[in-house]
């Protein structure tokens, strides 16, 4: 290599490094501190620094895949949930995640209510979970082009109609499929949320209002309405009653 050619590849490798933002080295070492924190056994130390991390604007499912790590050793078991469904938005599939997840809620409190839901609900939640909504959103745009594709190759060439009907309705069937998981999973994430600490809810928003059931540290609940310092929640079972704003945490 000559020396001319030398001096410019390290211009530009100089150059490159120095695009690279300040703040994420420096969000980079405070993250790895955290972990240290962590493997220490200094939990609160830990949470500390990964939610200042998250107050500067950085946000990842490592984070808070981590930082509900760290809540669930402080016995926080309600935030740890709150952290792990953050996290599944980023990392939906991944294993650690999935297994500290449902052992997280094996430790919430059971509700008496041993209603379940339809079964069409329950598939639909079992699908969504597996992916975020930005890979949904791609799978659609896939299946959208591969119809478009098809139509088009299937016009210009000689397959018989039957062909065509076949793999041009299981492209429809598919993308109907998906769009409707996609919005379902749209409309539960805009108002999902989870109880933190134990709280009773209420038939009316206000103080002596009379106790319908009880919601506890961790339980997953959907935000129905909100009216000033109270929420209207609805758990998984269908049952709704009006809770303080301040037990209740917007995932």
């Amino acid at each position: 290599m000559k020396r001319s050619d030398i001096i410019v590849f390290l211009f530009l490798a100089f150059a490159a490094l120095s695009l690279i933002p300040r703040d994420v080295c420096a969000f980079t070492k405070i993250f790895e501190q955290a972990n240290d924190r962590y493997r220490q056994g200094q939990y609160q130390e830990a949470i500390l620094l990964y939610e200042q991390i998250l107050n500067d604007g950085q946000a990842s499912g490592a984070l808070y895949y981590n930082l509900g790590n760290s809540y669930f050793k402080t016995g926080r078991v309600g935030m740890a949930i709150l952290n792990y469904e953050r996290a599944r938005k980023y990392i939906p599939k991944d294993s650690d995640l999935r297994a500290n997840y449902a052992f997280a809620l094996s430790q919430v409190k059971k509700t008496s209510s041993t209603q379940n839901p339809p079964f069409i609900k329950r598939m639909l939640d079992s699908y969504h979970r597996q992916f975020s909504l930005d890979l949904i959103a791609r799978i659609i745009f896939v299946l959208y082009a591969c119809g478009l594709i098809s139509a088009v190759v299937f016009m210009c060439s000689r397959w018989s109609s039957v062909i065509t009907r076949v793999v041009l309705g299981l492209i429809a069937v598919l993308l109907v499929l998906h769009l409707i998981t996609f919005f379902y999973k749209k409309d539960i994430e805009a108002g999902a949320a989870v109880m933190i600490g134990q709280e009773d809810a209420l038939f009316e928003p206000q103080m002596k209002a009379t106790k319908h059931f009880t919601l506890f540290d961790g339980t997953r609940v959907r935000i129905i309405e909100q009216r000033e310092d109270w929420i209207k929640v609805q758990r998984l079972d269908g049952k709704m009653g009006w809770s303080r704003s301040l037990a209740v945490t917007k995932i």
